[in-house]
């Protein structure tokens, strides 16, 4: 069954209103231009991936258990382990921005785009604020580095959430962290539990791609026909596999 095209939350490029554009949406259209455009201006979404259930839950519970220490406003152990004096930040709008459905929101005035995005947690780390985001995995090798480009991707997420947070006016540093809940795979048996190494990678933060980003986003919009594939798209990829399989 062909997909159905959405009628609504679509690309006007005649409207006044600012239009929505979230932290995700930015990182689609860092993959593949074409598939954003047909998504945000056409309706037409790509195939959705699994849920992740299993990382859901460890973000949950790193977000309960990062609030005991925001109310004892000590540092978490896996920041002592690597000589970071980090407390999670105390504000009152921080379940706000934790929301998905609610989040930290800036309008970029220059495109008449609403940015959005939810960050997991924030810390204060030497009188600056840093954006901390927390990833379920499971990898025999220690996470040290985003050393992939799947994992470059975290960068960008972080960094869109440093600038959200900047351009809100709050005093953000130029550094954010990834927290790693690395499931491990060496023990003798399951017995209906994981056990998780937290790794560490901080990351220097550059926000200067951003602005510049969401200019070439709006392009993309306010075009009438969809832009090329991106060449290492699969969605693109498939589509012209078939187109070519039936011709």
């Amino acid at each position: 069954m062909p997909t159905a095209k959405r009628k609504r939350n679509l690309f006007d490029p005649t409207s006044d209103p600012p239009f929505p554009i979230s932290r995700a949406k930015i990182e689609c259209w860092l993959k593949c231009p074409r598939c954003f455009h047909l998504d945000r201006r056409l309706g037409v979404k790509p195939p959705g991936m699994p849920s992740m259930t299993l990382n859901r839950a460890v973000d949950t519970l790193m977000k309960v258990e990062f609030d005991g220490y925001r109310q004892r406003q000590e540092p978490h152990p896996a920041f002592l382990k690597h000589g970071i004096e980090a407390v999670p930040l105390k504000h009152p709008d921080i379940e706000v921005w934790q929301s998905n459905f609610k989040g930290v929101k800036s309008l970029h005035r220059q495109t008449n785009l609403m940015i959005g995005g939810a960050p997991d947690d924030v810390l204060v780390v030497n009188g600056k604020w840093a954006v901390i985001d927390f990833k379920g995995t499971s990898s025999k090798d220690e996470i040290v580095a985003l050393d992939t480009e799947y994992r470059q991707a975290y960068r960008r997420q972080v960094e869109v959430y440093s600038w959200l947070l900047a351009m809100n006016g709050y005093p953000i540093g130029q550094k954010a962290f990834l927290l790693f809940a690395n499931a491990r795979t060496d023990r003798q048996a399951f017995h209906c539990r994981l056990d998780f190494d937290l790794q560490m990678v901080e990351v220097a933060t550059d926000l200067s791609w951003i602005e510049p980003t969401l200019s070439q986003i709006k392009a993309c919009l306010m075009s009438e026909q969809p832009p090329k594939p991106a060449p290492d798209c699969e969605c693109c990829r498939y589509v012209e596999a078939v187109n070519r399989a039936v011709a």
